[in-house]
């Protein structure tokens, strides 16, 4: 999507952009809060091409100032590195025929397909209302080994 479009889905959603989106979006990009977009060149045109994990880091951009975090903090929330805390481990370990022997190790950073692979399986439990919710709020530990705050919608 365009940075056009995309502004106007941010709006969508209730994101905060201020009154001119647009300029907000491009002072993310500016300040490495928001990762450069693919710029396509369509005839003589060049257009910046945003996706989902766009929109994702702006929706975590969003989450974090609307609990007062400066963009300076919230640029070094979103880039640290998570890692899994035992509970996390202990629920995932009944898995362990669905995933390689390589991954969700307790001192290895968080990788993209391993939270992805949890959270389905998070998702999952409580549908089923087999696993209790509040789990995800102890899943995560910063590189400190403390509870990292992880947002997920109600």
């Amino acid at each position: 999507m365009t940075i056009f479009e995309f502004a106007e889905e941010a709006k969508k959603r209730g994101f905060n952009l201020g009154s001119n989106p647009v300029r907000t979006i491009r002072y993310y990009i500016h300040t490495g809060l928001l990762k450069r977009p693919v710029v396509k060149q369509i005839g003589k045109k060049r257009v910046s091409s945003f996706d989902a994990a766009h929109l994702s880091t702006l929706e975590l951009i969003d989450y974090y100032k609307k609990r007062g975090l400066s963009l300076k903090e919230i640029k070094n929330k979103i880039s640290e590195q998570l890692y899994w805390s035992d509970e996390a481990l202990k629920f995932i370990a009944r898995y362990k025929d669905e995933f390689p022997e390589s991954a969700f190790l307790k001192n290895e950073p968080i990788k993209r397909e391993e939270l992805a692979f949890f959270l389905s399986k998070y998702l999952e439990g409580i549908k089923r209302g087999s696993i209790d919710e509040n789990l995800i709020n102890q899943a995560f530990l910063d590189k400190d080994g403390n509870i990292a705050d992880f947002p997920l919608k109600d």
